[in-house]
Order: structure tokens, then C-alpha cells, then sequence
């Protein structure tokens, strides 16, 4: 698959990339589309501190469901959908407790 791959402020490629694998808790969406928000551009042009790179940057995409693990109900393969940038990641919410 391809994706935007960000290696440091202003330097953006389009590379070749390897696809994800679907865990047994996942959804993998089959991206349609991509937004690019303020915080996107700031990042693409300054950097940010909390940046590894390289690094695949967006947040605000939507697509269609590629495949679903074993322990996720309620969406199948050919779903339409939209994430959200407003719901934290599981990580960020465990590092606020």
C-alpha cells in the first residue's frame, strides 16, 4: 500500500509501504480519503517533539472496512466509515489515569 511517510519537518513522501495486520480487537479500514488538519500541517512543517520518525501522520480519514478481528461485533467487510480525530487513543487514555 501506499502512504504519506513524514521524516522530519517538511520532508513528506509518498513511499511503498508494508500493510497491517488486522489483530484480533481491530478494524482495518481500506482508507478512501484523508483530511489534513492545522495540527497535520504544523507537524509537516515544524516537527513536533513527540514525533518518532519516520512517521504516518492522519487522523481524520474514512474508508471502507477491509477486514475485522475475531473479537470485534457490529461491522463487516465493505462497511463505510468514519473516524473520528476527537476520540483518544486507549493508550492516551490509560497514560491520564
Amino acid at each position: 500500500m501506499k502512504a504519506m511517510v513524514l521524516y522530519g519537518p517538511g520532508d513528506i513522501r509518498l513511499e511503498a509501504v508494508p500493510e497491517p495486520k488486522c489483530g484480533d480487537g481491530d478494524i482495518l479500514l481500506r482508507t478512501k480519503a484523508v483530511r489534513l488538519c492545522g495540527s497535520d500541517i504544523r507537524m509537516i512543517s515544524y516537527g513536533h517533539p513527540k514525533l518518532r520518525y519516520p512517521q504516518i501522520i492522519e487522523h481524520e480519514t474514512t474508508g471502507e472496512v477491509a477486514a475485522v478481528g475475531k473479537n470485534v461485533s457490529g461491522y463487516k467487510p465493505g462497511d463505510r466509515l468514519y473516524v473520528s480525530p476527537a476520540v483518544p487513543s486507549l493508550q492516551a487514555m490509560q497514560s491520564r489515569l
